[in-house]
């Protein structure tokens, strides 16, 4: 990447529920000039007439579209939205950094059939979260083990509720001697449904519902991610996981034991939870309550964002002061926009070093896009 001009054009494909996330925080970023961006280009596989209104939002916004080919261009363009390119390889062609939004499975497929043509050490690749893609690129979180961008092009984030727990886990089971837990256990109860999608989305189900162990080693592939991602940076913890799925389309809960090595106050874990910059404390209760603040937030700050949600009520240091337990939500697209800030911030830490260096760049996105108190 030293010897050729930084490529700061940016692609996005696939504008989702993740995806159009990750577009604003860009557009608000190039705007706001929190990083030195260049375009941003969002690639869109399908005419929905539908999204149209979300489409020109986009564009407004300084977004430029990217269509599979003539025809699906010629949809666009009746419809008042003008494509900049009309195939996704002459887009990557102009972009440094390519993340995508699309669903599990697909970017480890378009990985294998188009955007390994464009792996000549210049680029960026990031995708979301999904135990369906951990074969696209090592797995990242951003405040967790961002070490990994140094040592790949290819970086997936953290699955949401693998990067909530790791949060928590890194504010209440670290102390200035080291890692201080024997063994944790996570009950993770998944939304079933999502707000944004369609009556014939998602595996909506009547009532609390079971589901099976299916990771040998962690019980469930959140807890499996998690063990992984702090084994990339040495340190082996010792965590299983439950997982069922609930009748909301709000947001997952998670309720988590903690057995120390050591002793700990309930005043300490309080001052950790709050002072943690990507952990965000409420005194709500439901899922429902914290997911409407956060909507209000979002006509006064433009896409509040937060990677989990602490009730400080829940918060529980067992007899002996060798135990903690506490719950929290998942908002489930948020930490896979921060992660790509992240990848967005990396590559493009050497355009003005003086002035855009990695560590103020992700600062900065933090503090304008993180909520921390609801």
């Amino acid at each position: 990447m030293d010897d050729k001009p930084i490529n700061r054009n940016v692609l996005v494909n696939g504008p989702g529920t993740v995806g159009r996330n990750v577009v604003d925080a860009l557009l608000i970023a190039k705007k706001e000039r929190i990083f030195p961006i260049g375009n941003v280009f969002v690639y869109k596989h399908t005419f929905r007439k539908r999204e149209v209104p979300s489409l020109r939002d986009i564009e407004r916004g300084g977004g430029s579209f990217v269509v599979k080919d003539c025809k699906t261009a010629e949809q666009f363009v009746s419809h008042g939205v003008s494509p900049s390119f009309v195939s996704l390889e002459s887009a990557i062609k102009e972009c440094g950094i390519i993340i995508d939004c699309t669903d599990d499975g697909i970017p480890t497929n378009t990985r294998a059939e188009c955007y390994n043509k464009f792996d000549d050490g210049t680029r960026h690749f990031g995708c979301q979260g999904s135990k369906q893609d951990r074969a696209f690129g090592d797995t990242i979180a951003i405040g967790i083990n961002e070490s990994v961008l140094n040592q790949t092009q290819w970086l997936q984030a953290l699955n949401c509720n693998g990067h909530a727990s790791s949060t928590v886990i890194n504010a209440l089971c670290f102390d200035q001697v080291g890692l201080n837990l024997q063994h944790g256990h996570l009950v993770i109860q998944g939304r079933d449904s999502e707000l944004r999608k369609g009556k014939g989305s998602g595996d909506r189900v009547g009532g609390f519902t079971a589901k099976e162990h299916n990771d040998a080693q962690n019980g469930t592939h959140q807890a499996g991610s998690i063990a992984r991602l702090y084994k990339s940076i040495g340190i082996d913890l010792s965590l299983s996981a439950s997982a069922t799925a609930a009748p909301s389309p709000y947001m997952h809960l998670t309720c988590a034991r903690f057995e120390l090595c050591r002793q700990v106050t309930r005043e300490w874990v309080l001052g950790r939870l709050m002072s943690a910059p990507l952990i965000t404390t409420t005194e709500y209760m439901s899922a429902n309550e914290n997911y409407a603040v956060l909507k209000d937030r979002a006509v006064r700050l433009n896409l509040p964002l937060s990677v989990v949600i602490v009730p400080l009520s829940t918060v529980w240091v067992a007899p002996g002061n060798m135990a903690i337990q506490l719950e929290y939500f998942t908002p489930q697209e948020h930490n896979v926009v921060l992660t790509s800030l992240a990848i967005v911030a990396w590559h493009l830490r050497d355009v003005r070093p003086d002035e855009y260096n990695y560590d103020s760049m992700v600062e900065s996105a933090i503090q304008r896009f993180l909520v921390k108190q609801i």
